[in-house]
């Protein structure tokens, strides 16, 4: 599990330098076999920059799910009409 913020609070913004821990991790989950995670600001984009490369869950909260503009089912709706990820019903 990356963490893509500093703890403590929703609504935090995305560090950029996690891009390179997140890129690293990537390269030895190839040798040592190991799922990667990111939590914290997970957009859909930042969905769609990472989930061909390697990464294989995102924990959606204030940044995607969560939106005070738009009731969460239609936060999921959206995210899967662009085939950004399959949630299991």
């Amino acid at each position: 599990m990356v963490l893509g913020v500093n703890p403590g609070h929703a609504g935090r913004k995305y560090l950029p330098y996690i891009d390179k821990k997140i890129l690293k991790l990537i390269e030895l989950k190839k040798e040592y076999n190991f799922e990667i995670y990111i939590d914290g600001a997970v957009t859909a984009q930042r969905i769609d920059q990472w989930r061909n490369k390697g990464v294989k869950g995102f924990v959606l909260g204030t940044a995607t799910l969560f939106n005070k503009e738009n009731d969460f089912r239609k936060c999921i709706n959206d995210i899967r009409q662009n085939g950004l990820i399959h949630i299991a019903n």
